[in-house]
Formats: structure tokens, C-alpha cells, sequence
């Protein structure tokens, strides 16, 4: 399975507000992606204005990942495929 995250930037209008956390599945270019068709992308959790993600529905592995890279920031895209090989 793939799929791509993507950390929709808040806006000018309000800094310091939280950013939403967003999925689809399949690999995208997301924020072109998103603006055309917001709808299409699935509500997966919150950032806030530290770049710490407050809540996330995810696979324990992205979770992971994204914890470890803290602090994140507005605009990041993280894909993933399940399907791909992985070291040991």
C-alpha cells in the first residue's frame, strides 16, 4: 500500500494556530494535490505551532518517524509504501 502525509500550512491569518494533518492514498504531489481537491485528502491529525504532532492516525512506523524528526514543519510530505523492500 502507499500513501503520502502532508502538514497543511495554517496560514498567515492566524500564526501560532495548529496545523491540520492530512492523507490519501497513493503517492502525490500534495500540496498541488491538495489545493485542487482538498476532499480527496482524509483528516489524520494535528500539528501544533511547535511543530509536535498532537494526535495522528497512522501506522505505528510513521509515528515513529515523524516523533523522532520533531520538530516538524507546515508543508512537509512524507510518503510511504509497504510494498517496498526493507533492510534488516
Amino acid at each position: 500500500m502507499k500513501g503520502t502525509y502532508y502538514i497543511v500550512p495554517s496560514g498567515l491569518i492566524e500564526p501560532g494556530s495548529q496545523c491540520r494533518i492530512v492523507h490519501r492514498d497513493g503517492h502525490w504531489a500534495a500540496r498541488e494535490s491538495y489545493e485542487a481537491n482538498p476532499d480527496n485528502w482524509l483528516e489524520a491529525g494535528l500539528m501544533n505551532f511547535e511543530g509536535k504532532i498532537v494526535c495522528l492516525e497512522c501506522p505505528r512506523y510513521i509515528w515513529d518517524q515523524l516523533k523522532a524528526d520533531e520538530p516538524l514543519m507546515a508543508g512537509l510530505i512524507l510518503t510511504y509504501d509497504t510494498e517496498a523492500p526493507r533492510e534488516l
